[in-house]
Order: C-alpha cells, then sequence, then structure tokens
C-alpha cells in the first residue's frame, strides 16, 4: 500500500514567526527553505512507497518539490493549515488510494528511517499513528488511515484533541514517541534546545550554531584550519584539538605535490576529535581507482560518523604529466568519479561503463559494519569557469580557491549559479567554502616575508594559481628561470624578491591579526561563506586565536 505523504509549508517570508525574537525574517525564511529542503532529501531515501506532495503557496517551496520529482499543489493561500491539508488530501486520495501521513517540514532530526517507522505502525485500517512533540502538546507527524478517519487538527493541543477525534471515529490509536520526530523548531527554546548538536545534514543546525556565534558576539560564523605539510603531523594534531576547542567548523588536508597524503592525516585527526569536520582539501580523481576512493571515505566515515567531507580535484599539470597522468577531458573524468562515487556512498549496487569510469556490479562489501548509505558530502576544488559550473550542478558543494583577488570570487559565483540552476538548487543552499592564505605576526613585515615565500614556490610551480591571481606572466617566468623541480629553500630565498607586496596584499590575508581578519572578511563579502585558512609561518595558534573571537 502506497503511503501519500502530505508536506505543508507555509510561504518561507511567513513562516516561523514564533522565532522573531531569536531570527530576522531573512533568517527565518533560510531557516524555512532549509527545512523544506532536509525533508525532501530524507523522503527520496524512503524504502517503502510513498507518495509525496508539497502543499504550500510559495512559489519556492512548489519548484523545490517539482524539482524533486513530487507532487506539489497550491493551497491558494490559506491562513488555516487544517484547510491546506484538507485541500490537498482531498485532491490525492481519489487518484492515490491509500493511507495519508502529514508530515510538517520542521523536523531537523528527520530521518528516512522515522518515516518508514510511522508507515509500519498504520497499515491495519481504521488507524492512526500519532507522534507528538517532545513537550506532548503538538503534533508532528500524522498518519491516518484510511485518510478520512478523521480531519485534521493541527494547532495548539493538537496532540490531546487527534487522540479524541480518532477514539470518537472508532479507531485504532497508536503513538509513537519519536525521538526525531519529535523536536521541531517553533519557539526560541527549540533553537537552544538544537545547537550544537551534530545530527542535522542539510546545514540546519549549522545556521543555528552561526546564529549562536553572532549573539555571543564572535567575528566569524564559520571558519576552519588548514594544513599542508609545512608541520610536523604531531604538531598538526594539537592544532586540530586546538581548533575544535577554539570553535573551528573543520579542519582541511591538502593533498598536492608528492609531499604529504591527505588521507592519513585525516584519520588521525578524526580519531583525536569528537566534533570538527575533517575534509580532503583536495585529492585529485585520477590516482585512486574509484572502489578504493569510496572504501576510503567510508572508513572514515566509520572513524568519524557523519564529520567527513570529500574534497576532490582535476590536479594540474606539471605535476600529473611527471607521474604519467593524462589529463584529457577533466570535466568528463571528474563528472564520472563523483557519479560513481556518490552511488556507491549510497550503498548501491553499481554497473557504470563510462569513458574514464568503468565497474561492473560493484558495492562497498560492508558484513560486519553499518550498512546504511554514508553522509559524506562531495565538495569539488574548482578553479576554472566550467569546472565551477559543474560543481555547481553535481556536487554538495565547492572549495573554492586560493590565492586569488576577491573579484575572482564575482565571476566564479555566476558560474555555479548556471550550473545550480540545472540542478533545480539556489546558491543560498550550496556551500561555498574558500582556502586563503593567511600568514598573521603582530609584526607587519614579518607576515609578509613569509606569505612572499609561499607565493614565490606556487607561483612558479603551479600554473593554474599564478594563472588565477593575475600576477604578470613576466614575474612568474622570472622566478620559474630560478626554481627548480622540486624547488630548494635557497632558490625561493633568491627569487622572492620578484613577488611585489601589492600583490600578497590582493591574493592573501596577511599582516596583523586586524589586517588578516579584515582581508578575510572581504572573501566573505564576495561569495565565501567559511574561509579556510591556511597557516603561513610557525605560529599557528595565533592564527587560530585571530579568528575564533
Amino acid at each position: 500500500m502506497t503511503c501519500n505523504i502530505i508536506v505543508p509549508v507555509k510561504c518561507f517570508n511567513k513562516g516561523k514567526t514564533r522565532l522573531s525574537d531569536a531570527m530576522d525574517l531573512t533568517q527565518r525564511a533560510q531557516l524555512s527553505r532549509l527545512l523544506l529542503k532536509n525533508t525532501l532529501d530524507v523522503i527520496k531515501r524512503v524504502k517503502v512507497p510513498v507518495h509525496p506532495v508539497v502543499v504550500s503557496h510559495d512559489p519556492l517551496a512548489l519548484e523545490m518539490a517539482t524539482l524533486a520529482g513530487f507532487g506539489a499543489i497550491d493551497d491558494l493561500g490559506y491562513d488555516d493549515l487544517n484547510l491546506a491539508i484538507m485541500k490537498a488530501t482531498r485532491e490525492i486520495k481519489d487518484g492515490n488510494p491509500g493511507m495519508v501521513m502529514i508530515l510538517p517540514a520542521d523536523l531537523p532530526l528527520l530521518t528516512e528511517m522515522d518515516i518508514e517507522q510511522v508507515i509500519s505502525e498504520g497499515r491495519q485500517a481504521p488507524v492512526a499513528v500519532i507522534v507528538p512533540d517532545r513537550r506532548e502538546q503538538g503534533t508532528n507527524c500524522l498518519l491516518l488511515n484510511p485518510p478520512d478517519l478523521i480531519g485534521a487538527s493541527f494547532g495548539e493541543g493538537s496532540y490531546k484533541r487527534h487522540k479524541e477525534l480518532v477514539n470518537l471515529a472508532q479507531g485504532d490509536v497508536k503513538i509513537i514517541h519519536n525521538e526525531n520526530l519529535s523536536i521541531d523548531l517553533d519557539l526560541p527554546e527549540d533553537l537552544q534546545f538544537l545547537t550544537g548538536r551534530e545530527h542535522s545534514r542539510s546545514g540546519i543546525v549549522d545556521l543555528l550554531n552561526q546564529l549562536d556565534k553572532k549573539k555571543r558576539g564572535i567575528m566569524f560564523d564559520r571558519v576552519a584550519l588548514y594544513l599542508q605539510d609545512a608541520h610536523d603531523l604531531r604538531d598538526g594534531l594539537d592544532y586540530v584539538r586546538y581548533a575544535e576547542a577554539k570553535g573551528f567548523e573543520a579542519v582541511w588536508q591538502a593533498e598536492s605535490r608528492l609531499v604529504r597524503d591527505a588521507i592519513v592525516p585525516m584519520a588521525a585527526y578524526a580519531a583525536v576529535t569528537d566534533k570538527i569536520k575533517v575534509g580532503s582539501g583536495v585529492i585529485n580523481n585520477w590516482t585512486r581507482n574509484i572502489g578504493l576512493l569510496a572504501s576510503t571515505f567510508l572508513t572514515l566515515d566509520d572513524l568519524a560518523p557523519n564529520r567527513i567531507i570529500c574534497g576532490i580535484g582535476a590536479w594540474w599539470d606539471p605535476l600529473a604529466k611527471n607521474v604519467g597522468i593524462d589529463r584529457t577531458k577533466p570535466l568528463k573524468a571528474m563528472e564520472e568519479t563523483i557519479t560513481v562515487l556518490k552511488r556507491l556512498l549510497n550503498m548501491e549496487n553499481v554497473t557504470f561503463e563510462g569513458e574514464f569510469v568503468h565497474v561492473k556490479g560493484i558495492e562497498l562489501d560492508v558484513v560486519h559494519g553499518r550498512r546504511e548509505p554514508r553522509h559524506v558530502p562531495v565538495y569539488i576544488g574548482a578553479t576554472g569557469e566550467k569546472m565551477m559550473e559543474m560543481a555547481g550542478r553535481i556536487a554538495d558543494g565547492v572549495v573554492m580557491n586560493y590565492c586569488v583577488p576577491v573579484e575572482y570570487n564575482d565571476t566564479s559565483i555566476e558560474m555555479l549559479h548556471n550550473g545550480l540552476k540545472q540542478s533545480g538548487r539556489t546558491l543560498e543552499e550550496f556551500d561555498r567554502p574558500q582556502l586563503v592564505v593567511c600568514s598573521v605576526d603582530e609584526d607587519h613585515d614579518v607576515a609578509i616575508d613569509t606569505t612572499r615565500e609561499l607565493l614565490t614556490q606556487y607561483l612558479a610551480q603551479q600554473p593554474h594559481i599564478a594563472k588565477a591571481s593575475g600576477v604578470s606572466k613576466d614575474v612568474v617566468e622570472k622566478i620559474q628561470s630560478i626554481l627548480g623541480w622540486p624547488a630548494t629553500h635557497e632558490q625561493i630565498q633568491k627569487a622572492k624578491h620578484l613577488v611585489p607586496e601589492e600583490l600578497i596584499h590582493s591574493i592573501t590575508a596577511s599582516g596583523t591579526p586586524g589586517e588578516a581578519r579584515a582581508k578575510v572578511q572581504e572573501y566573505i563579502d564576495h561569495g565565501c561563506t567559511c574561509p579556510i585558512l591556511y597557516p603561513v609561518g610557525g605560529n599557528v595558534k595565533l592564527l587560530i586565536d585571530t579568528f575564533s573571537s
């Protein structure tokens, strides 16, 4: 029997009015959109037959439903939630006979298993399955079999009222006390209850944590740490623990030159922390077989469930060429990699015959561990416009490039828009962390000199960075004439004077703590959602302290 799932949604700019003391109108609208997106994503994963329908007068909500492949019913602007539900019930019950579930779109911890549990309890008619909120006052989910057993009566005191109506109709009443379903977002205390939790995968908890930071006077809503090869790995463990204690959202481990693998440090960081997310920033899509790639991130997720991020990029020449990799059709290769990777992490059995990825009947062969789909978001490390557009189309987020002027972001955002339109998403719901070279010292000149050394190496050996930076070809060629491969410390010292200070200020956040904060804010103003700070120099804890308060 198919379960019709009605998801009633108020207009985004009119909903959640009881949260007005804690959130402004824009924030409430953003929260409402995130909640609906989360609900739709969860319903997609339900493994029993369902027919989902969004009922709303908000054009964006109806569009989100349509793009998800769900039904969409315009409630014609009813202010009464129960009238809107009645209208939807009438429209769907003739064409789709079966039970009806009314599932409000404000349950941030909702999972597909929760929905399946309610459906399982409602198969024997006549029955109503009622899930109360955590105060046992309201109704957070109502299943009716048959659909017209009672009329919906949502609102204050609905839990008691629904039970009474079912008893009058001589139906069976089943009550489910489910922690995930019991938590909704109606009142400011609900926000407080949820803030700091790690359960939500939709950005909802992230939004609430941002608001909490603002209340506490923290300047940056989100901030992350980037580690490469400049520090001893054991020191890296200390930095990650320190960053976690200071409220940093994530740590990203580099993998670029032939110096340090990303996966081993990621595992170490995950093992010594509890909350901070751990991402690859970035690995490439050429050197790991797709099966190995998927099993690697499944393993990391086993170590730190729901804390792992897969950042993946197209690599760069001449390094790729020097190790025998022909980066022909990088866009096609990336698309195939991400398509199959996501399916494998969703625990599907995959057959795929592409131009670069060839698999036949493979799956993540978990016998003794968790068999459920793994929620490992995949971010593309994008530089070029076409790769940026594709990130908007197929990825969960994008790692925006570093060593670029802030204006570079404006073009990148346009490209993302183009890709997001194709996937039915908005820029607001798409994560855009950005690597930012950051050299912090109480002495301005020391910070600048430290950054100059890094740029000397990058401009000479990574052409995609040199191109994006806007530096003149003449400067690059002069530096390249001095540096070998790999570059020595002596060569870098000899060539570093060629890097102009104005370039340093243009493409990095270097200087005193105040100067660094101001520059990072510019990247945020130009579309970055979370700066990933690449510490240049030895005092990493000073950098962390600079951006933690």
